[in-house]
């Protein structure tokens, strides 16, 4: 690897922690854009949302059952 793509690879720590998504929105990327044919690991942008979807919906889902267990809603009938 040349010096040059190894310093690209170390700046995109972001997509080892699943923000690589955000990384490339403040950086002004569009997926669909022509001129990014040459970007690597832009596809990473994907896993960084299935990543934090998989971190927030469980988050999302405890507060739910607990609000819905406090307001009686399974005891309803």
């Amino acid at each position: 690897m040349l010096p040059k793509d190894f310093t690209f690879y170390i700046k995109t720590k972001h997509s080892l922690i699943g923000l690589s998504n955000i990384y490339f929105e403040g950086k002004g990327h569009n997926y669909f854009d022509s001129s990014v044919e040459n970007l690597q690991l832009l596809y990473t942008w994907s896993l960084g949302v299935e990543e934090q979807f998989y971190f927030i919906a469980p988050i999302f889902l405890i507060f739910l059952f607990k609000f819905a267990y406090k307001t009686k809603w399974f005891n309803t009938v």
